[in-house]
């Protein structure tokens, strides 16, 4: 006790005189100038959650659908519903298979059915090219979507570019969950497809300068690029 007392002194003894022709007055610790402006708050919050900032404007997206952006949400956070996540919870018994109905060779974790897996690696590879990318991705859903949440783009051009990683999670569940309640087979050609035009319908709205099909976005997407002011920023 005597001494925390000492150390108390001290601190008051050490503390700056009081000016009592002065008014108290808050002051903003972050800021040279003692001032709290708007820009510097943003720069404070950045610069201690910089990580978790960039993700969530990458999952909240105004052009893709809310419960699209709740299952991206989910994602990162490691709460979808996978044979593994069941099982930990005890939904499923510890004896019953938890193996991916994609690969039919690991367990169906979070990072496997989302990304690891071969057949869902394709998926990612195609899209990539279809960007006219190529990349070796991360492999947690929380490290892709910090990569994807990089590089510099043209506004209108970041609009397709950031939907393609909520598009495609998506498009993968809901093709896996096919396959587990309806024995659909999955075929990778066709979910590229869906891919793409789920982000052309996504995306075609919030374009009102310019003019593209469902086809483009398939076809021509390097073309829709150059008429947005792009290509070649991610190269």
């Amino acid at each position: 006790v005597e001494l925390e007392l000492v150390r108390l002194n001290n601190f008051l003894v050490e503390a700056p005189d009081l000016c009592v022709e002065c008014e108290d007055h808050p002051v903003w610790a972050a800021s040279s100038l003692g001032i709290l402006k708007t820009a510097e708050l943003y720069s404070f919050i950045v610069s201690n959650a910089g990580a978790t900032l960039r993700i969530t404007k990458l999952l909240w997206l105004k052009h893709v659908p809310p419960k699209v952006q709740l299952f991206g949400w989910f994602s990162w956070k490691g709460r979808i519903k996978t044979r593994e996540f069941l099982q930990r919870l005890g939904v499923i018994c510890e004896n019953d298979s938890t193996v991916c109905v994609f690969c039919n060779s690991e367990s169906e974790s979070l990072n496997h059915v989302l990304i690891w897996c071969p057949f869902v690696w394709n998926i990612w590879t195609e899209m990539l090219k279809w960007w006219d990318v190529q990349s070796a991705l991360p492999c947690t859903v929380e490290s892709l979507l910090l990569w994807w949440a990089g590089g510099k783009l043209k506004k209108k051009e970041r609009l397709i570019w950031g939907a393609i990683p909520l598009a495609v999670m998506w498009s993968v569940w809901r093709c896996r969950n096919e396959c587990v309640f309806r024995a659909t087979p999955p075929n990778l050609e066709d979910i590229c497809e869906l891919i793409k035009i789920r982000i052309a319908f996504w995306v075609n709205p919030y374009l009102r300068d310019f003019q593209f099909s469902v086809q483009d976005f398939g076809t021509n997407l390097r073309q829709i690029r150059r008429c947005l002011g792009g290509v070649g920023a991610m190269d």
